[in-house]
């Protein structure tokens, strides 16, 4: 039987205010997700200066600037969240599963479709596996 393809079902698309990008929320039933993003400052090179005081570029790639860990229009920099109650924007990012302790950054669709499965199959409810003084796994 074939997995769901999950990359193409977000719950929310925001677009970027600034620059050329978008944020995907992906939502599932055991209260975990994914939000995923990717923001790039096409058109705004002669701000890129005044943009840089105020907010970090995070890569300059080959085709332009980008806020998000990504270096180009096919990546994305994921980050797993923990929703706190029934609206899609009510949300935290969660550092405290098995599958990073951090954002995830320069990922492929095909990338983030293993991701987005393994979110999926978390147990709700489930406890901390990390240390909360260093970060490191108990």
């Amino acid at each position: 039987m074939k997995k769901e393809k999950l990359f193409d079902k977000p719950v929310v698309v925001n677009k970027s205010p600034i620059g050329e990008g978008e944020q995907r929320i992906y939502r599932f039933s055991n209260g975990y997700g994914v939000s995923i993003t990717r923001i790039k400052l096409d058109g705004l090179e002669d701000e890129i200066g005044l943009i840089a005081a105020f907010l970090p570029i995070h890569t300059f790639g080959k085709d332009g600037a980008y806020l998000t860990y990504t270096r180009n229009e096919n990546e994305w920099e994921l980050a797993v969240i923990k929703f706190k109650g029934e609206e899609n924007d009510d949300y935290e990012l969660c550092y405290d599963t098995p599958i990073t302790n951090d954002v995830i950054p320069y990922l492929t669709e095909e990338k983030i479709e293993e991701v987005l499965q393994k979110i999926k199959k978390l147990k709700k409810g489930r406890q901390n596996k990390l240390n909360k003084n260093n970060g490191k796994r108990n």
